[in-house]
């Protein structure tokens, strides 16, 4: 089974193809055959998108969250509910990462960058520093 997502310019985030766990973001386990905009991340503008094996990551740095969806059955969704997630819901990230609900990315000496990669069941959230 594969899932093909793709991410406009505009930060729009189109998903299609197997949907068995949710991982395409669309409230459904519905297989998708063309392209569909996640509806639930409409105008959120998007930056950073990665897939898992049968799960999805995105990041949107406006609001500075980590959005996860489809299976969660060994963690990788950063929630400590392991049942899949059929829309995109905030990764619970580390307590010293977060001020006030957003990721803390530091101030103009020290701004961090987030890079978010997806692989098997694994999810990484890293917070870099910029160069």
């Amino acid at each position: 089974t594969h899932v093909c997502l793709f991410l406009s310019k505009d930060g729009l985030v189109c998903t299609f193809g197997a949907g068995d766990y949710g991982q395409l973001g669309h409230n459904s386990t519905q297989n998708e055959l063309t392209p569909r905009i996640v509806a639930e991340l409409f105008g959120a503008r998007v930056s950073q998108i990665a897939c898992g094996r049968w799960h999805t990551l995105v990041y949107v740095p406006s609001l500075g969250k980590v959005y996860s969806f489809g299976c969660g059955a060994e963690g990788q969704l950063g929630s400590a509910d392991a049942s899949n997630q059929l829309i995109p819901l905030p990764v619970e990230l580390p307590s010293d990462w977060v001020n006030g609900g957003k990721l803390n990315q530091g101030n103009s000496t020290s701004e961090k960058v987030i890079k978010i990669i997806a692989g098997g069941n694994q999810s990484i959230v890293l917070r870099l520093k910029k160069k």
